[in-house]
């Protein structure tokens, strides 16, 4: 068994200079936290990867394609490959949100 905690996680700064641990990796999938503090975003771009979005804490918007949905804590979202997403923080308090990206 191997267990990785989030504290001991790699941290990095994304593109988007957002912090990001990486959780684990292999050639097939990546499990990635993303934190985004209060007013913190990443603009919207594309992945030829399909993304799960888990929401561990916080308040946001996030942007898939053409839609925009507010979300919250313990909610999951998909996003199939080369649509274009991004995520806003509008609360008051670090959006968490869990990545898992998917090789196709």
């Amino acid at each position: 068994m191997n267990t990785i905690l989030y504290s001991e996680a790699p941290s990095m700064q994304n593109q988007h200079g957002v912090d990001v641990r990486k959780m684990y990796e292999d050639d097939k999938i990546q499990v990635l936290q993303i934190c985004l503090k209060p007013g913190d975003f990443i603009e919207k771009h594309s992945m030829p990867l399909d993304v799960i979005f888990y929401i561990l804490e916080g308040k946001g918007i996030v942007s898939i394609g053409n839609e925009d949905k507010e979300v919250t804590q313990d909610i999951l979202i998909t996003s199939p490959a080369k649509l274009e997403r991004g995520w806003k923080n509008i609360g008051d308090t670090p959006l968490r949100i869990l990545v898992t990206k998917i090789q196709n």
